[in-house]
């Protein structure tokens, strides 16, 4: 009897014990398939050791750079979308100035003038105003207002009542007076250089014109390197557009006599050429500043394309080896199967 319970526990014990090899080798077998599947060490720590720390923290690099790729992709299409903008400031602006050249020697080209140039107005506020994912592309900072309020609202804004404020300390009238026809030619010129210059000039362009920040964005394009990444409406080129459109319609046009009506021409002919000089000076520094945020963008793109390459050369697997290995532990696994299915059936007689 004593035999016979010592026999039995000798088969039960050498049953635990492949069991447990079984269990191990399964363990094992399911590892070695999912190395070979996704071609990449299953448990890095156990593998590589201490150079696992490493990997980390490339891996980190590697997705914070790819962040500042994504960032510079968005910064990448505001440049285009407010480039587009400016183009359009700069096509209203040539369109006006054309005509103005036209209607300085020709009165029957006056007649529509203040029309055309209500409508550039309309068009120059509009394209000021754009807006890029949600945010005005020329207010600075202040990325939520608008940078130019409607110069046709009513009530007016405080930019046309500062215009017509000047213009009647200046001639003691309206600037829709017929008397306005009385404005001599030198008056006109020295309210142009004076109380109509101010208006557009700091601090008034500030309170009364834009409600746009000074303040560019700024973006971080590189690790290394920090960008003005936008154009405010504080820009010389919108204040000598504005100031030239401003001219033709509020400083009494309709009803200046040739003399007066060809120095507030030229004057709007001379602000709009520097207004567009300007805007070109201006949309060449975007450009340039685009070109640095493409250039930037192709550098991090080289840097993580070499960290990736190193992690997945760090934790990429032998497949012919694995494959190899695997087919082996297979093999165990099928035998020792096999003795656990013949361990099974040994009988409370075949161990007497």
């Amino acid at each position: 009897m004593t035999t016979m319970i010592g026999s039995l526990t000798t088969v039960t014990s050498a049953g635990h014990a492949l069991a447990a090899h079984i269990r191990r080798g399964q363990s094992e077998a399911a590892r070695i398939e999912s190395e070979i599947a996704s071609g990449r060490i299953a448990d890095v720590g156990r593998v590589l050791g201490s150079e696992t720390s490493r990997l980390v923290g490339l891996r980190q690099e590697a997705t914070a750079l790819a962040a500042a790729i994504d960032a510079n992709a968005t910064v990448k299409s505001r440049f285009e979308a407010s480039q587009a903008a400016l183009a359009g400031i700069a096509e209203t602006a040539g369109a006006v100035l054309s005509t103005l050249m036209a209607a300085r020697n020709d009165p029957d080209l006056r007649a529509g003038l203040e029309f055309e140039v209500g409508t550039a107005m309309r068009a120059l506020q509009d394209l000021t105003n754009t807006t890029f994912a949600g945010r005005h592309l020329f207010s600075g900072i202040a990325t939520t207002t608008p940078p130019m309020p409607d110069y046709f609202s009513d009530p007016q804004p405080r930019s046309r009542m500062a215009v017509s404020a000047a213009f009647q300390s200046a001639f003691g009238m309206t600037n829709a007076d017929p008397a306005a026809a009385s404005i001599d030619a030198s008056s006109m010129q020295a309210f142009l250089d004076t109380g109509f210059e101010a208006l557009f000039a700091d601090p008034a362009w500030g309170s009364d014109w834009t409600a746009a920040s000074p303040e560019p964005l700024t973006s971080l394009i590189a690790a290394d390197q920090k960008s003005s990444t936008s154009l405010t409406a504080h820009d010389t080129a919108f204040r000598k557009i504005t100031a030239a459109f401003t001219m033709v319609l509020d400083t009494g046009a309709g009803n200046l006599n040739e003399a007066a009506f060809g120095v507030v021409a030229d004057a709007a002919i001379a602000k709009l050429s520097e207004g567009v000089a300007s805007l070109a000076e201006s949309r060449g520094r975007l450009g340039s500043v685009e070109a640095d945020v493409v250039r930037a963008t192709e550098r991090m793109e080289r840097q993580v394309d070499v960290m990736r390459g190193y992690i997945a050369d760090s934790e990429r697997v032998d497949l012919p080896a694995l494959s190899v290995t695997l087919n082996a532990l297979l093999t165990r696994l099928e035998a020792t199967f096999a003795v656990t299915a013949r361990m099974r059936s040994i009988s409370l007689l075949d161990a007497l």
